[in-house]
């Protein structure tokens, strides 16, 4: 889903999904969503079987793929 015009009252966030090789970042998508759900699934979308985290802003929404530990369990 491309980024899109928002109309008022809706609550747009931006997010970041990064993609990841060997614990580094390859590469990155943004995306904008109303809620963590519908980010979640934009970025199932993107999958293409790398591990990848999704953020919005400093606050890391879910890890895909791998062994590293979900958001509750994050070090950060």
């Amino acid at each position: 889903m491309p980024s899109r015009v928002v109309g008022r009252g809706t609550r747009d966030m931006e997010y970041r999904l990064y993609f990841l090789r060997d614990g580094h970042i390859r590469r990155a998508v943004s995306i904008r969503c109303d809620s963590d759900e519908q980010a979640i699934a934009e970025a199932e979308q993107h999958a293409d079987g790398s591990p990848m985290e999704l953020w919005e802003h400093a606050r890391l929404v879910k890890k895909f793929g791998g062994d590293a530990p979900g958001p509750e369990r994050s070090l950060f």
